[in-house]
């Protein structure tokens, strides 16, 4: 299983059309395989792998992290991007963690508050299903970091 983190909007406009108000960014992490949905490794950078909600993955371990900037926010979106079975367990298979400092034992594990079934992308096949079971963590405070 593979991630992305989106910032979310404060509310949703439908439980099948996800509004997100702010990119992530990059920071550091993964190993470098990337994919789109089960095919990998396809040619791209890890920054462009993990930056975007397109259904192109970079593989997580080790973590990677993200940041929302200067902004803190107290949501993500956690898009999965599925390579392989079984579904739903591989595509929830992760916890969000947030902190606004990389000193340890300041990490804030999220809590799951919603489930998006069909993800972002509600086409009916592999790919289309790669993001399914896409999860929004919430946090006590406004976070700038996310792992």
């Amino acid at each position: 299983m593979k991630l992305h983190i989106a910032f979310s909007a404060n509310e949703l406009s439908c439980q099948k059309r996800l509004q997100l108000s702010i990119a992530s960014a990059y920071v550091t992490g993964g190993d470098g395989l990337i994919g789109v949905g089960a095919t990998y490794p396809v040619p791209g950078t890890s920054a462009a792998a993990a930056n975007t909600a397109d259904h192109t993955w970079l593989q997580f371990d080790p973590q990677i992290v993200w940041t929302a900037g200067a902004i803190a926010v107290n949501q993500v979106i956690a898009i999965p991007g599925i390579d392989h079975g079984p579904i739903p367990m591989e595509n929830l298979e992760f916890i969000v963690w947030g902190a606004n400092s990389a000193t340890p034992g300041s990490w804030e594990e999220g809590k799951i508050v919603s489930i998006y079934r069909d993800g972002f992308d509600t086409a009916n096949t592999e790919v289309g299903h790669s993001d399914d079971y896409a999860s929004r963590w919430q946090f006590t405070q406004g976070i700038h970091s996310f792992a």
